[in-house]
């Protein structure tokens, strides 16, 4: 039972040493071109090998990540090529951990959007729409905001109606910084000097001289 034992895990050994070599050997007999931005390597990595099954598969798979707007392949001289033509505009996009805004309503923003240089106007009301639909809540406890440009954070955290905004990053705290909601997020504020507030009252003297 051992030596079967041995004997099976030396043919697994040797059988995966002979499809590595086999797989180096089909990618040094592979050539792409017409590529621009996608580099070659990822592209010859969606064939596992020349036989006409393997290339259907690798073609379909190439159109299927929406790079592409043509894929050819020929063989000239022994050689795999792989002719390649990128689309201008990237035309598929997949969205991860969007639990509460739809997919379709993403998609819908991204394809809206204009493909050439953004005016200073156009930023403008971009800001405005989004800081709007962002306020589109009955609650305002905590946002965040992502952006390279520290100006369009600031102006973005200006208008958003909500009690704490983070600037690239989230679940930032400090005992020195106020925490509370807007609307239906609370009323008053912990930590900070404000949460004084919540222990005080307010008194008003007014003396005749």
């Amino acid at each position: 039972m051992r030596i079967f034992q041995g004997r099976f895990a030396v043919a697994i050994v040797a059988l995966a040493w002979l499809c590595a070599g086999s797989f180096a050997a089909f990618a040094e007999n592979v050539l792409v071109q017409g590529n621009k931005r996608v580099d070659s390597e990822t592209i010859a990595a969606y064939f596992s090998g020349s036989d006409q099954a393997s290339i259907n598969k690798g073609v379909k798979d190439l159109y299927a990540t929406g790079l592409f707007s043509s894929v050819k392949v020929s063989r000239v001289a022994g050689r795999v090529v792989i002719s390649v033509t990128e689309n201008n505009v990237i035309n598929r996009v997949a969205f991860e951990g969007n639990s509460k805004v739809k997919t379709e309503t993403l998609t819908a923003e991204v394809h809206s959007k204009s493909r050439g240089p953004y005016s200073q106007a156009m930023v403008d009301a971009d800001i405005e729409r989004i800081a709007r639909d962002a306020n589109n809540t009955e609650y305002g406890l905590a946002a965040s905001v992502w952006t390279k440009d520290i100006s369009i954070a600031n102006k973005m955290a200006k208008r958003l109606r909500s009690g704490t905004v983070w600037i690239n990053c989230h679940n930032v705290f400090d005992a020195a910084l106020p925490f509370g909601g807007y609307k239906q997020s609370g009323w008053g504020r912990e930590m900070g000097a404000e949460v004084l507030n919540n222990y005080t009252e307010v008194k008003a003297v007014t003396t005749a001289l």
